[in-house]
């Protein structure tokens, strides 16, 4: 059987029935080209399959009880190790996530899977990958990636996460779910507001800072954004060997008329993001205690605008809410990296 040649985004689906081992196998509406069966799960074997096509859902259950099939019947070969994953792409304040609803509990990655899916030449492109998860008892459980395969809280993408939650129709208005650093309040609504952990301790290095708000910030206070070089600087002291051996998030803040404005490089993305959001949160903390700045602190960012709420105390800061947008950019399928021939 000769193979054949697809661009999947231009393929119908239709629901199809499998017949293996003379027994039907009802699946989703998946897509065919040529002699190609193309199912969205691993199989372990090559192998043909005897194959029925419906043309609409309402004829599946006619089909399903049929030796014989009216219209369509052949045999497809399907493709070892294929698969096409269902993934959501969201953005919140320019940082952007690859959602996927794991809810089934399915879809296990390597870090070489996530590496390629978040590069922006050969996969869907991010800053990280977000599983939307079943949780005993929290609302669901947010698992998240680094573009590098690192782990760790990530506030933006915790906020994205629960935009998505909340279309999968998991949460409404307001939720309790379980983060890398343990569970997270949150409000969604226009925008979507996070509760962080309580920060009890920061300390001083030099003129700079260091801060800890579910992932380490190092907090350096500047005259002028513009013409910093982000990358350089950041990767140097990302890389310092005060923070070994896993290094530090860098962010660069600036006092400014009604706020601040912050430029982020990411440990795990190891670049410049337009947006962090626990970043944002530690650098809006410092600015209230260096400048006495009052609740809620505006933050300013290449990717969009952040609001960061909090009571401080005597031993730190409690009642933080990081606020902004989350929204929803487009959906597709990915095929595990695999080159189509």
């Amino acid at each position: 059987m000769p193979m054949a040649s697809a661009n999947l985004d231009n393929v119908p689906k239709f629901p199809i029935f499998v017949l293996c081992k003379e027994r039907y196998h009802v699946t989703d509406n998946y897509r065919i080209t040529g002699h190609f069966l193309h199912l969205p799960s691993l199989v372990e074997t090559d192998g043909t399959f005897d194959v029925f096509v419906a043309q609409k859902a309402s004829e599946t259950q006619t089909y399903k009880n049929s030796k014989t099939h009216p219209q369509r019947r052949g045999v497809y070969q399907l493709r070892r190790g294929e698969r096409m994953i269902p993934f959501f792409k969201y953005q919140a304040t320019g940082n952007d996530f690859v959602m996927i609803d794991n809810r089934q509990g399915k879809h296990r990655f390597s870090v070489k899977e996530i590496k390629r899916i978040c590069c922006r030449r050969f996969g869907v492109g991010a800053d990280g990958l977000i599983l939307i998860e079943k949780h005993k008892t929290a609302d669901f459980n947010l698992v998240y990636y680094n573009s590098d395969g690192s782990q760790s809280l990530c506030g933006n993408g915790s906020r994205a996460g629960v935009r998505f939650a909340a279309r999968l129709g998991m949460i409404k208005h307001k939720t309790t779910f379980m983060a890398y650093d343990g569970l997270h309040n949150a409000k969604a609504g226009k925008h979507i507001a996070l509760q962080m952990n309580d920060v009890s301790e920061f300390k001083k290095i030099g003129r700079d800072y260091f801060i800890h708000t579910g992932s380490p910030h190092y907090v350096k206070v500047v005259n002028d954004l513009d013409p910093l070089d982000v990358e350089k600087e950041g990767r140097h002291i990302r890389h310092l060997k005060l923070f070994s051996p896993t290094g530090t998030n860098v962010n660069f803040m600036k006092r400014a008329e009604n706020g601040i404005e912050v430029r982020t490089y990411e440990r795990g993305v190891e670049g410049e993001t337009l947006s962090c959001g626990t970043g944002v949160t530690g650098s809006a903390l410092i600015a209230a205690h260096l400048w006495k700045l009052p609740s809620p602190v505006a933050a300013k960012t290449r990717g969009g605008e952040l609001q960061v709420a909090f009571t401080p105390n005597k031993n730190g800061f409690s009642d933080i809410f990081l606020t902004g947008a989350a929204d929803f950019v487009f959906a597709g399928e990915w095929n595990g990296g695999k080159r189509q021939t």
